[in-house]
């Protein structure tokens, strides 16, 4: 049910709380609402978009080409050719254009490139992948980093209620106190001391009241609210979590892990392109057109056509090739060494997940167990006062004891919720 938490007006002017609920339907809520708000996914989606858009340029690069152009030419000295006849005085004489244009069309196709256009569509492909893991890898982070700030905010509700909790709780002390010095059974100094107690916590209280109103706004700019905007958390950590065993499965491979080979992919693509540029080059084609002045010097625009078929072969080029190849072959192994590194930090991470999730529930078991004593003894405490059996001093200790104890309850419950979102994290469970 949810309800409004009812500390002080000033502690939680824009947050709503809901109470009984763990891993919450409103947890579950807040993941869909950061991963719909993210501007890295949305940027990580373009990214997506624009590598399908290159791998369909990169597999028009099999296709023919057909291409259109003009020149035009003014000389201000044409040429010119006398030619005298060896059997007679007479002579030819003939004299070029002012002007010459031309107008064609060329179609031509790719018969064998070293492998550079197949390579090259496969690296498109290679970079499409790396930008959908990239998502993926985002997608995780965004669920994880909305997991910490929701506990993170629910924490600093429950403590800033534990802090209104004890400010009541001393205030309720001074007014014991002031009653017993009113009637001569308490020294004066008992209640001053009370007073400083009860300015200290409310400066706690203060204190606690402003983290609840960071929080909140963290977890609403984190989602695309309004910062100050109304919302619905958790008035209490739970102390209990229920991990399905099923946790544990195979999970798809860690987006770091398929990113990286995707990198070892795109440089070993990557030597392929760089070599087929020493391997020979074959394309054929045609091209046609309309020509001035055109053949047999005609000055009128005359339709000419031409077929082809060109074969270049590297011969020479020093030790280039070879140097390109090792460059290229030293990025491939520092890939892979980079991938051999990412999956020692994962299974390293995974391992460690597990085991602070554990010590976390028995911390949260060890620190419940405290809080019941805490509580007894504060209330064994005041019970003892109220019979002149003890003095203030020991009230006020019992009652910061218990504070104390409170806090680390709220501590360990926090750390064991963060554990959990680190183990799902960890093992690709989001």
């Amino acid at each position: 049910m949810k309800y409004h938490i009812t500390l002080i007006a000033a502690l939680l002017f824009f947050c709503q709380s809901s109470y009984g609920q763990s891993d919450t339907s409103l947890l579950l809520k807040y993941r869909t609402m950061a991963l719909d708000y993210s501007h890295d996914l949305k940027a990580a989606e373009k990214n997506i978009s624009a590598s399908i858009e290159l791998l369909k340029s990169a597999k028009d690069d099999l296709k023919p080409k057909l291409d259109a152009g003009g020149t035009y030419q003014y000389c201000g000295n044409p040429m010119e050719l006398t030619i005298s006849l060896p059997s007679s005085d007479a002579r030819i004489y003939a004299q070029g254009q002012n002007q010459s244009c031309s107008y064609n069309l060329s179609l031509s196709q790719p018969i064998y490139t070293g492998g550079r256009i197949l390579e090259t569509i496969r690296l498109s492909n290679q970079r499409h992948s790396l930008q959908s893991d990239t998502f993926d890898l985002i997608r995780s982070n965004v669920c994880f980093q909305t997991d910490v700030q929701y506990w993170n905010t629910v924490a600093s509700i429950e403590l800033a209620s534990l802090f209104e909790a004890s400010y009541q709780g001393v205030a309720e002390l001074k007014r014991l106190v002031e009653e017993r010095v009113n009637v001569g059974m308490a020294d004066p100094q008992d209640l001053l001391m009370v007073e400083v107690k009860l300015n200290n916590s409310h400066y706690q209280l203060l204190k606690s009241q402003n983290e609840v109103t960071t929080n909140c706004m963290a977890l609403n700019s984190l989602i695309g609210n309004n910062l100050n905007e109304e919302i619905d958390v958790d008035t209490e950590i739970d102390s209990t979590i229920s991990i399905n065993p099923t946790i544990y499965m195979n999970y798809p491979e860690r987006a770091e892990i398929r990113i990286a080979n995707d990198k070892i992919d795109i440089k070993k693509s990557e030597l392929i392109i760089s070599d087929s540029q020493y391997r020979p080059q074959l394309s054929v084609g045609a091209e046609g057109g309309y020509y001035s002045p055109g053949y047999n010097f005609k000055s009128d625009l005359n339709s000419n056509y031409t077929l082809f078929a060109r074969l270049s072969v590297p011969i020479f080029n020093f030790s280039k090739r070879k140097s390109d190849k090792k460059a290229y072959e030293f990025e491939v192994g520092a890939a892979e060494d980079d991938l051999f590194r990412i999956t020692d930090e994962i299974n390293l991470e995974q391992e460690q997940s597990k085991i602070n999730l554990a010590q976390s529930i028995q911390r949260v078991e060890l620190t419940g167990n405290s809080l019941e004593k805490a509580e007894e003894n504060e209330a064994k405490a005041i019970e003892r006062y109220n019979d002149g059996k003890a003095s203030v001093d020991e009230v006020i200790d019992a009652q910061v004891y218990k504070l104390t104890t409170q806090s680390y309850f709220v501590e360990a419950k926090l750390a064991m919720q963060i554990n959990y979102s680190e183990m799902l994290k960890s093992l690709n469970a989001y």
